[in-house]
C-alpha cells in the first residue's frame, strides 16, 4: 500500500498545479540529462544492430570494442551538446516553450538541407520537375524535418504513466527498426530517425531520472551526477581527439550501427564548401578552361571520411578470350 502522507518521488518536478490542465513542467537539469540518456539509448541500439547484422571472429573482438567505444563517444558528444542547449533554454526562458519548438524546427529544417536532400531526391522527383528539380527536394526535406519538433512535443506530452512506457518502447523500436529495414542506405534518414528516437525517449527517461534523484539525498545525487558527467565528457573528447584506426573506421562506415560516424567529415566538408578550398577548385584554378568544362569531382571530394593517406588497391583482370 502507498502511504497517502508520503510525498511523490517525482513531485518536485511539477512546477504547475495538476488542475491547470497543462502537463507538469520538468526541471531544466533533469530534462537536460534525459537528452544525454536518450543518445546513450541510441548508442546501445547501435551496438545491437551491429552485432545482429554481422558475425564476428575472435581475431576482431578488439576492433569491434573500439568501434562501440567510438560510437558511444560520438553519441555522448551529441548528448552533451543537446543537454547544454536544453538546460540553458529551459533555465533562462522557462515560459517560452513554444519558442523552443520553433527554434528546434528552424534548426532541423536548416540541417535537413545538408543531410536529407540526397536521400529524398528520388521521392522528390516523383512530385514533378524530374531528377534535376531543386524545389521539390527542398520542400520534401523541410516536411521531413518537422518530425523532430513533433517528436520533442510527443516526448514531453506523453512522458507519464503507461503512455511514457509505451513511448519508450516506440523510441527503442525506432532506433532499431530504421537500421534493420535500410542497412547501409540513406544516412540522412538514419540520422533523423535516431534524433527522433532520442527526443521521444527523453520524456520518459526524465521521469526515471526524477525518481532516481529523489530516491537519494541531494548531495549524493549531485556528486554522482558530476562524476558521471566528467566521465562522459572525457569519453566524448577522446572520441573526437583520438584518430580512429583505419580498420575500425572502415567498419563504422560500412556496417550498420554507427549512424553518427557517417557524418564525421561533415564539418570539414562544410568548411570547404564555404571557403571553396577543395581539391577540385584548386585543380581548376591551375588548369586551362578548355580542359575542365566537364571535369568530374574527385573521390576525395565525394568521400570526405577517407583518411588522409588511404591505401589504394587496384585489381586488374585480364579477360582475353582464346577463341
Amino acid at each position: 500500500m502507498v502511504n497517502p502522507a508520503m510525498p511523490d518521488p517525482a513531485a518536485s518536478e511539477t512546477l504547475t498545479p495538476p488542475s491547470s490542465g497543462r502537463a507538469p513542467r520538468l526541471a531544466p537539469r533533469r530534462y537536460a540529462l534525459a537528452q544525454l540518456a536518450g543518445w546513450w539509448l541510441v548508442a546501445l541500439c547501435n551496438m545491437v544492430i551491429t552485432w545482429a547484422s554481422l558475425g564476428i571472429t575472435d581475431g576482431h573482438v578488439g576492433e569491434r570494442l573500439l568501434q562501440h567505444g567510438y560510437d558511444v563517444g560520438h553519441a555522448s558528444v551529441l548528448g552533451l551538446l543537446s543537454a547544454l542547449v536544453v538546460w540553458g533554454w529551459r533555465r533562462w526562458t522557462p515560459a517560452r516553450t513554444g519558442h523552443g519548438y520553433l527554434a528546434l524546427a528552424c534548426f532541423s529544417a536548416t540541417l535537413s538541407q545538408l543531410l536529407l536532400r540526397d536521400d529524398l531526391r528520388g521521392g522528390a522527383a516523383m512530385l514533378g520537375g524530374g531528377a534535376d528539380a531543386v524545389l521539390p527536394e527542398i520542400a520534401v526535406a523541410l516536411v521531413f524535418s518537422l518530425s523532430v519538433p513533433i517528436s520533442a512535443w510527443l516526448g514531453l506530452r506523453l512522458r507519464t504513466g503507461k503512455k511514457g512506457v509505451a513511448l519508450l518502447v516506440v523510441a527503442t523500436l525506432l532506433a532499431l527498426g530504421h537500421q534493420w529495414l535500410w542497412p547501409s542506405l540513406y544516412p540522412g534518414i538514419h540520422s533523423y530517425a535516431s534524433w527522433c528516437a532520442t527526443l521521444l525517449a527523453a520524456g520518459p527517461l526524465s521521469r526515471g531520472i526524477s525518481y532516481m534523484t529523489r530516491a537519494t539525498n541531494n548531495r549524493r545525487a549531485t556528486t554522482m551526477t558530476r562524476a558521471g558527467l566528467a566521465v562522459v565528457t572525457a569519453m566524448a573528447v577522446a572520441s573526437v581527439v583520438l584518430p580512429v584506426p583505419p580498420a575500425v573506421r572502415s567498419q563504422m562506415v560500412q556496417i550498420p550501427g554507427s549512424v553518427i560516424a557517417q557524418w564525421s567529415g561533415l564539418p570539414r566538408k562544410l568548411w570547404r564548401d564555404i571557403t571553396g578550398a577543395n581539391q577540385l577548385t584548386q585543380l581548376r584554378a591551375v588548369t586551362p578552361p578548355s580542359l575542365h568544362p566537364s571535369m568530374p569531382p574527385t573521390a576525395r571530394a565525394q568521400l570526405p571520411w577517407l583518411p588522409r593517406a588511404p591505401i589504394v588497391l587496384l585489381l586488374a583482370i585480364d579477360a582475353m578470350r582464346a577463341d
